[in-house]
C-alpha cells in the first residue's frame, strides 16, 4: 500500500533535487576558476537542496519548506529591488550577486513556493501499516 503525498512534499522532493543540482554545479564550475557563481551562492543552492531532501518525507515538514523558501526568495529578491534597485551585478553585502533577471526568478519562484506551500494540506493521508504478531 502507498502513502499519499501532498503537493509540498512533491515540490520539496523536486526543488530539493534541482537546487542540489545547481549548487553542486556550482562548485564544479568553481573548480574551474569561472567567475559565473560564487561560492557563497553555491553554498546556498546546496544547503537549500538538502533540506528539501531532509523535509520531503513529513506533509507538515515540506509545507514548512516550502513556506520558508518563498520566504527566503522573496525577500531576497525585495531586498534587490528595495536596496540596490536594479543595477546589474550589485552583490549583496559582498556575498550574492543580484541581477533584474535574478530578482525577477526569485519573485516567481517565492510566489510558487509560497502558493504550494499555503494550499498543500499540514497532513497527508498515511495508511497503518500491520505489524507481525511476535507472540
Amino acid at each position: 500500500m502507498y502513502e499519499s503525498r501532498t503537493r509540498a512534499q512533491f515540490y520539496a522532493l523536486g526543488m530539493g533535487l534541482v537546487l542540489l543540482a545547481i549548487g553542486v554545479a556550482g562548485f564544479i564550475i568553481l573548480a574551474f576558476e569561472n567567475k559565473i557563481v560564487g561560492p557563497w551562492n553555491s553554498t546556498a543552492y546546496t544547503l537549500g537542496g538538502l533540506l528539501g531532501l531532509a523535509t520531503w518525507r513529513r506533509a507538515d515538514s515540506a509545507r514548512a519548506y516550502a513556506i520558508g523558501v518563498g520566504l527566503f526568495y522573496g525577500l531576497l529578491a525585495s531586498w534587490g529591488f528595495l536596496a540596490f534597485g536594479h543595477v546589474v551585478g550589485y552583490p549583496y553585502l559582498g556575498l550574492l550577486s543580484h541581477t533584474f533577471a535574478g530578482a525577477i526568478f526569485h519573485i516567481a519562484l517565492g510566489v510558487v513556493s509560497f502558493t504550494i506551500g499555503f494550499t498543500s494540506p499540514r497532513h497527508g493521508r498515511y495508511p497503518l501499516f500491520e505489524t507481525a504478531d511476535l507472540a
